[in-house]
């Protein structure tokens, strides 16, 4: 993920009387390091959610070597054992191979529900991972969420009113950033062209971080009051279209009162929200928004080493995912 470090200045004042926040502060122990416990091969084996999510984030960050655009082996291994643990909840999966500077790179799109007639769901979240990094919160906390999702949802397939494409992308990262050679841009240019009715988009971005202390930031203090100081807090960021849709997840999360939900709206051409894979579905013309844990403005190891497995906290990430799973079937 990147983040401008000024994009909260930027947008605050836009959304001062779009950002909805339960009445009381969530109670739990906010981000703290969860117990040691082993790899477990098979996350759809483990019993409960928060196991089977951290069993895809240590997969992801225990791989050979990073998984990166120089280590194509590397991301072909990943793309298909996550092929193979989407595959295992009743989704229909299939690579979306591309070709950049010689090299084969491939997305994973996993299918299943009603007919694309009926409307689209798109649910994504990038593997890649920047430099030689382990990359727990950015973002193996996403693609975990992703198959989660899927183990969620695939009993119901058949029962769903819409299609569910679930997609994990490569290529996210820099130097590809901003690039027609995104994992996300190739996928959704391939929506657009199939020409089926796209109902939206999410994209599962850092969704891992979080504490009960108040090392929240933003770029300047007089904006504090429109954020809680505390980091135990998700957030949903969309563009001025999709503005109902970021509103609604917000709100199903406070309802179940697991995680506080902000949801925040701005024009797309504030540079800077559109930081992630979603901004490709804005170009296509697509309602889009990006579940976050705002990445630096909280999570002092972005883009470091110390981005580790045991620096996320599993059970609110299944709190954004079991947020998620009502958000798609309401």
């Amino acid at each position: 993920m990147k983040f401008a470090p000024w994009l909260v200045l930027l947008m605050l004042p836009l959304c001062l009387a779009g950002c909805s926040s339960p009445a009381g502060r969530p109670s739990g122990a906010g981000g703290p390091t969860p117990p040691s416990v082993s790899p477990t091969p098979d996350p759809a084996a483990a019993p409960t959610s928060p196991q089977r999510l951290r069993a895809t984030v240590e997969s992801l960050t225990g791989t050979p070597r990073p998984r990166n655009a120089r280590h194509v082996e590397v991301l072909d291994a990943v793309a298909a054992d996550l092929g193979r643990r989407m595959s295992a909840s009743g989704l229909a999966c299939h690579d979306q191979p591309f070709e950049v500077k010689g090299r084969t790179y491939r997305n994973v799109v996993c299918t299943g529900g009603a007919a694309p007639a009926q409307g689209v769901w798109v649910v994504g979240a990038h593997y890649d991972v920047y430099g030689d990094l382990p990359g727990a919160d950015d973002n193996a906390s996403g693609v975990a969420g992703l198959v989660e999702l899927a183990h969620r949802l695939g009993p119901r397939l058949a029962t769903l009113p819409f299609s569910l494409e679930l997609v994990a992308y490569t290529l996210e990262e820099p130097p590809f950033f901003r690039t027609a050679d995104m994992g996300s841009a190739r996928h959704a240019r391939d929506l657009k062209r199939r020409g089926h009715p796209v109902l939206g988009m999410v994209c599962l971005e850092m969704i891992g971080f979080y504490s009960e202390a108040n090392i929240q930031k933003v770029p300047v203090d007089a904006l504090r009051f429109l954020l809680p100081r505390h980091a135990n807090f998700i957030a949903a960021i969309a563009d001025v279209p999709s503005a109902k849709l970021a509103e609604r997840f917000a709100a199903i999360m406070n309802r179940a009162g697991a995680l506080q939900a902000l949801h925040l709206a701005v024009p797309s051409a504030v540079e800077g929200v559109d930081f992630s894979d979603h901004l490709n579905y804005w170009n296509e013309g697509f309602q889009a928004f990006m579940i976050t844990d705002t990445a630096f403005f909280r999570n002092a190891a972005y883009h470091k080493a110390g981005d580790t497995t045991e620096t996320l906290d599993y059970d609110k990430m299944a709190a954004v995912i079991d947020g998620l799973e009502r958000f798609l079937l309401q």
